[in-house]
């Protein structure tokens, strides 16, 4: 398009084009892997690679590393899904415009990035786990992760919006509006738009 976005600094073309994409491919690499991880839990249950009847070794071998991986491949694409969220942002529709307002160019965007980080973690600790065969550390990652989703994801930019953005809003949002201004103009091809005075004489 030639016109980048405020915010990332993209060209506009990769959240036409590209964005939809890589958010159709992670979002059939989770699903696909929810899949295989059910199939494989009762594939491994059935010939017996997992035994919830004892009280211990409930995971053959090979179940843990299947299980592992499979656990390992999804955090990683939450992880990938949360990168991309950040972009969404630009394109998000807001109480009074559409685009990045003041909470979540402030609160929601360094979640997601704390979000992805911890994702990432927790991917690496799946994969470790294929070796050392302890699901304590992936189970805690993996509970941090959901608790963190919703303190940083809902609850914090929550808090942002009523106690800091509410009181001033109008100061707040400005330069996010004229942000939004200065879009629509581009968009709508008046940006180079001249100004002058017209002295409402009849002769015009």
């Amino acid at each position: 398009f030639g016109t980048e976005d405020a915010q990332f600094e993209r060209d506009i073309g990769y959240y036409v084009f590209h964005l939809p994409w890589q958010h159709y491919v992670v979002d059939f690499a989770m699903a696909t892997t929810v899949v295989a991880l059910i199939a494989t839990a009762v594939v491994h249950y059935l010939y017996g690679g997992i035994r919830l009847q004892v009280s211990h070794d409930r995971l053959s071998g090979a179940a843990q590393i299947q299980i592992s991986a499979l656990l390992g491949v999804f955090v990683l694409a939450k992880g990938v899904d949360y990168y991309l969220d950040r972009f969404d942002l630009v394109n998000e529709s807001n109480r009074l415009f559409t685009g990045m307002n003041y909470t979540s160019d402030n609160a929601v965007l360094p979640a997601k990035n704390i979000l992805l980080g911890i994702a990432l973690i927790c991917a690496v600790l799946f994969f470790l786990n294929i070796w050392r065969r302890t699901w304590q550390l992936p189970v805690v990652g993996l509970a941090l992760l959901a608790v963190s989703s919703v303190l940083l994801g809902m609850i914090w930019p929550a808090i942002v919006q009523q106690f800091q953005v509410k009181p001033s809003e109008a100061d707040k949002e400005a330069p996010y509006i004229e942000r939004n201004i200065e879009a629509t103009r581009a968009a709508y091809d008046l940006s180079d738009v001249e100004y002058g005075d017209y002295n409402g004489g009849a002769g015009g």
